[in-house]
């Protein structure tokens, strides 16, 4: 799969493309938009793109990274969702925090995706805020939101928004 199977979302699509080429990609994302939209698409496939094998704006579809990725297998690429379609409850975070100190396993970035990032309890979303100040240079954090104004505005701010 190609940039060119997300559907409708080519701003976006030229903000990542263009941070990949130059080697610039911030520590941390949000894309927030209504449901169905694309979100984690568009996430899933970044984590891709920055742990493929090619080391090009595109990723190969074929190097046992972009599988892994396609198989939601790789060690290097963690979804957060939350519990009990609930609320991401800090021990979640504090995992993310405690796994996000170490290098890469197998590819070349540790990608976490937090799904539904506005479901953080109060409690997690500020403990996320000390990882979004001093992310170790090897990660990348991808909040998925529906609404920008759900999420403090303090975590907000530590993010390239999308």
């Amino acid at each position: 799969m190609g940039w060119n199977q997300i559907k409708g979302q080519n701003r976006v699509v030229k903000i990542l493309c263009r941070a990949l080429a130059q080697k610039r990609l911030p520590h941390a994302y949000l894309f927030y938009g209504i449901e169905g939209v694309g979100k984690k698409l568009t996430a899933l496939h970044l984590a891709k793109v920055v742990n493929c094998r090619q080391q090009t704006e595109e990723p190969c579809g074929i190097c046992p990274a972009c599988h892994k990725v396609d198989k939601a297998i790789h060690p290097d690429v963690i979804l957060i969702q939350p519990e009990e379609g609930e609320s991401i409850k800090i021990e979640q975070i504090r995992r993310l925090q405690e796994e996000i100190a170490y290098k890469p396993f197998e590819g070349y970035f540790k990608v976490w995706i937090i799904d539904q990032a506005d479901k953080m309890t109060q409690q997690a979303a500020n403990c996320l805020l000390k990882t979004l100040e001093e992310p170790p240079a090897s990660s990348l954090i991808i909040l998925l939101a529906v609404q920008e104004e759900s999420l403090l505005p303090t975590i907000i701010s530590r993010c390239q928004t999308l």
